[in-house]
């Protein structure tokens, strides 16, 4: 399924499908999938992931979640297709660590309030 792409990629799709079906106890950890649930991931990924070799990608850690978005938005998918295209990409290639949405500052804590004296 993964001879069509370039090399880097078909080696980093060979790793995340094992790591996915068999699970992992260490970071990042995950739990096993069944064999039918990761031919539906690949089902859905194999054709994004088609297009960017066509373009020159030949390595997934150098595809940003931009990039990606604007490869499926060019597939014009609705619906489930769209949907499960989207989740199979989304486990395929998860962000990284600086494109990841940072929370919001926590708010300081008020004062404590005292009763007026009297």
């Amino acid at each position: 399924m993964t001879a069509a792409l370039p090399q880097p990629m078909g080696r980093q799709l060979a790793h995340w499908f094992t790591t996915r079906l068999h699970g992992r106890s260490t970071p990042p950890r995950s739990l096993a999938r069944s064999p039918a649930t990761m031919r539906h991931h690949l089902q859905f990924a194999l054709p994004v992931l088609a297009r960017l070799a066509a373009v020159g990608v030949s390595d997934l850690t150098h595809v940003s979640a931009a990039q990606l978005r604007q490869e499926l938005d060019a597939c014009h998918l609705v619906g489930n297709d769209y949907t499960d295209t989207a989740s199979a990409l989304r486990t395929a290639h998860p962000p990284r660590r600086t494109e990841q949405p940072r929370r919001p500052p926590a708010r300081p804590h008020p004062p404590p309030r005292h009763p007026a004296a009297g």
